[in-house]
This record gives C-alpha cells, structure tokens and sequence, in this order.
C-alpha cells in the first residue's frame, strides 16, 4: 500500500514513516507542502501525473495552504474522489472535525500521533477503501454484463426480425408491423398502403446462373427496394422466397404506385442479365398495389389479397409492370 503524507514538519515525517513502515508492507511517499503534494499527484496543471495512491495523510496545518483546502482541491478532481484523506490535527475541537468531514475527510488522527491510533486509523480507512474498490469492480462487471446482454439481445431480435440472406425485414416481422400498423390507420382513419412485389421469372435465373448468383441478385434486389423508400415508417420485408413486400403508412393508392414504380426502375437500374427472362434481358420486377382505409368491417387480410391479386393481374398482363387494385377487371380472380 502506497501512503501519501503531507506534513512539513521533518520529525512528524520520521515518526510516520517509522511506525507504519515497521507496521507492515506500507510504502510512505512524503510531501512538505500543499504544491509538492499537488505537484506528485498531477493537480492545477502541476504534472500529467496520476499515481497510485491508497490513503492520503493529511495534516492541518501547512506553511503554504490550509490543509482543509487541500482536502477540499484534492478531492474535487474525479481520480481522486474516492481517494481515502485523513487528516491530522491537534486541534480536537468539533467545528474543526466538522469542517474535515465537510471538505471531504474520511477520518481524523489526533497530534501528538500515538502508534495505535495511527495504525487503527489507516488499517480501518483501507479496509473501507478495499471494499469501496470492490464495489466499483463489482459495478464495473455488472456494467459490462449488462452491455453484453444487450448486444446479445439485439443478435436475439435480430434472428427473430432480419431476414439472414437480404438483411431486411423477415416475414415474422412484417406480420407483426403490419398488425400496428392496421390497428392505428383504423385508429386515425388514414389509408394503409400494401406492394407487393416478385422478381420475374426467378426460377429461370437460378436455374441458368445457380443458386449463388440467385442469392447475390436477392439481395441486391433487397437493397434496391430499401433505397427506393424514403419515409421513417416506410416498411419493407421479405415476403418469402423471390417475393418482397412494402408497407406504406399514410398512403394513398396514387402515393402507393409512385412508390412501386420507382421500386421496379431502381430494379431496372441495377442491370442484372437474365438471359432466359421472357420479359426483359435484365432482371425486373411485378408488383401490385392497394390501398385502403382499415375499419371494422374490413379484415386485416383483405388488403393483402387485392394486393396479391394486383400482383397477379401484373403478371398476367405481361409481367415488368405495376398494377393496382381498383385496375382489376370485374370478376378477375386467382386462378
């Protein structure tokens, strides 16, 4: 253990130095002034300096300050507030202890010094520093267990919600955003927007570049669709396999399809060949779109048929397009 003593006086210096180093495997550093003091520990800009000090020994009265001041500097710097200072005094008065305690003293030890005291003292001011130093390691291992919870937490969610291939959203949690977001459009009768979308002739890519080139132009496909949205609440997920859906807060149907097309041509713009395409020598993309106004009457899964349905109508009218709802032929349906 380090002690810091500082005392001006050269017999108090030896008595100290005497008793506690006798005393155990004690190490004293001696200081005979305030600004040595502050100088060994780095204080007002004296050193860069940040020893290891256990306790500190204090006494009350020196040539350059008072030793109440010191304290009170001493422990105003954050590497030393928990740094353990007993002052020495002979002055037993209480306002004087008071005023220790007031700028920051664990304890006090009476001069003329007296072996056992001395000793007492710093053995009890280094136990209670012991286990303050336990404490912070404690809080310390706490801290970074629960900053590890959290990071394995958010791996948890993670699994649960992002699609391990495009890393979007997966379709677990889409069906979740969309249960929110149905409830509060019917909550503030706002239109809720659903786009559906499918990579054309998606079987015929892998079936001509593999299985990892269909992985790869997935996930770029992902990625072109999260860049084709630019609101907060704009959602988008993967559907399953080729399919890919959008959900679109605050939306009308118009709003709805402005979205899907800049979707398909961002697609476009990627220029992925797909040679065996029927439609296009690049990769492209059909979607359908719907919108509406949630109420009670209407069930959560009727905007995600017309929205298929839209997407099928886009299909089957010549693929690499977007069609809405209310475009539907009468009597068109999925056959």
């Amino acid at each position: 253990m380090k002690i810091l003593v500082v005392d001006d006086s050269d017999d108090a210096q030896k008595i100290i130095k005497h008793y506690i180093e006798k005393a155990g495997d004690h190490t004293t550093i001696p200081a005979t002034s305030a600004a040595e003091a502050y100088r060994y520990l780095g204080i007002n800009g004296e050193s860069q300096n940040c020893p290891s000090i256990d306790i500190l020994l204090l006494d009350v009265v020196l040539e350059d300050d008072s030793g109440l001041h010191v304290c009170k500097t001493i422990k105003a710097d954050p590497r030393y507030s928990d740094l353990p200072i007993l002052i020495m005094t002979s002055d037993h008065s209480s306002e004087t202890l008071e005023e220790a305690f007031q700028s920051g003293a664990m304890d006090f030890i009476q001069k003329p010094l007296r072996k056992a005291e001395l000793l007492a003292r710093i053995n009890s001011a280094l136990q209670i520093k012991q286990e303050m130093d336990q404490r912070k390691q404690r809080e310390q291992e706490l801290l970074k267990s629960s900053r590890e919870l959290k990071i394995a937490n958010e791996v948890l969610q993670n699994l649960f919600t992002i699609d391990p291939l495009t890393s979007i959203n997966n379709r677990g949690h889409f069906d979740m955003v969309y249960d929110q977001e149905w409830k509060r459009a019917k909550r503030e009768k706002l239109p809720l927007c659903l786009v559906i979308l499918d990579v054309d002739f998606f079987k015929l890519y892998n079936d001509t570049y593999g299985h990892q080139a269909g992985d790869n132009c997935l996930i770029r496909v992902a990625d072109a669709i999260s860049s084709s949205l630019h609101r907060a609440g704009d959602f988008a997920a993967r559907y399953g396999g080729e399919e890919f859906v959008v959900l679109l807060p605050y939306t009308n149907l118009e709003g709805g399809k402005i979205v899907a097309e800049e979707i398909r041509q961002a697609i476009l713009d990627l220029k992925i060949e797909h040679v065996k395409s029927m439609v296009s020598p690049i990769i492209s993309i059909s979607a359908g779109v719907c919108s509406l106004v949630p109420t009670n009457e209407i069930s959560p899964e009727k905007l995600i048929s017309q929205a298929d349905m839209a997407l099928y109508f886009a299909k089957k009218s010549g693929r690499n397009q977007v069609q809405q709802c209310d475009a539907l032929p009468d009597g068109f349906s999925i056959t």
